[in-house]
C-alpha cells in the first residue's frame, strides 16, 4: 500500500488500550499454519486505532493451532490492558471478530473448519459480506480509503503493532506505468 506512510499512520510512543472504548474492540484474523495473525483495533470516535497484533506458527516458531492461538491472544489481550475477566470465553465470544474467508473451508484433516475450531475456544469469528469477499479489489479500496484518512484516520501503534506497520510498507503490488494493478503480491 503506497499510501501508508510511516510518519502519518505510526504513534511510535505507542496506542494504549482504551478501556473507554472496550465495546468498540475488534479483531481481525487471518488464519495459516505458517502464520496465523489477529490484528487488534479499537474504533474511535475520531480515528481508527491498530493497538496490537499477535502473530504465530511456523515463521514465529511456534505451532498455530486453534487452542494455541486462543489461549496466547487471551494473554496478549489482557497485556495490553483488557481486564482478565473480559478475556474469558463468555466475554471473548462477544468481541465483534472477522476473519479471512478461508478459515470457513473445510479441514482435511478434522472436517471442521478453523471458524468452527475456534468457536469452540470461545472466539465468534465472522467472514467479511460475500459481495466484498468474491473479488479482492472493494478490500484493497477500503483499505487504501482508511489510509487516506477516510472515513476517519488510521492510527497504528508503533510499540505492539510495529509487524503490521512493517506488513503494510511491504505490501505493495506490481503495477504498470500509469500505476494500474497489473498482478498480486
Amino acid at each position: 500500500y503506497s499510501e501508508f506512510q510511516t510518519d502519518r499512520h505510526v504513534v511510535e510512543e505507542g496506542i494504549p488500550f482504551d478501556l473507554a472504548l472496550e465495546a468498540k474492540l475488534e479483531l481481525a484474523w487471518d488464519y495459516g499454519l505458517d502464520a496465523t495473525s489477529v490484528v487488534v483495533c479499537q474504533d474511535a470516535p475520531s480515528e481508527y486505532r491498530v493497538i496490537g497484533i499477535l502473530e504465530l506458527g511456523d515463521l514465529f516458531g511456534t505451532t498455530a493451532t486453534p487452542e494455541l492461538v486462543s489461549q496466547a491472544l487471551r494473554e496478549y489481550l489482557a497485556a495490553l490492558g483488557v481486564p482478565r475477566e473480559r478475556t474469558t470465553p463468555e466475554w471473548t465470544r462477544r468481541m465483534y471478530a472477522i476473519g479471512d474467508p478461508s478459515g470457513h473451508a473445510r479441514s482435511l484433516a478434522t472436517n471442521r473448519s478453523l471458524v468452527a475450531d475456534y468457536r469452540k475456544q470461545g472466539f465468534a469469528i465472522g467472514k467479511p459480506p460475500s459481495r466484498l469477499t468474491s473479488t479482492v479489489d472493494p478490500s484493497i479500496r477500503a483499505v487504501k480509503r482508511l489510509l487516506l484518512g477516510g472515513p476517519k484516520p488510521l492510527r497504528v501503534c508503533g510499540v505492539r503493532a510495529e509487524a503490521f506497520a512493517r506488513h503494510m510498507r511491504n505490501n505493495v503490488w506490481p503495477t504498470d506505468a500509469l500505476g494500474r494493478r497489473t498482478g498480486s503480491t
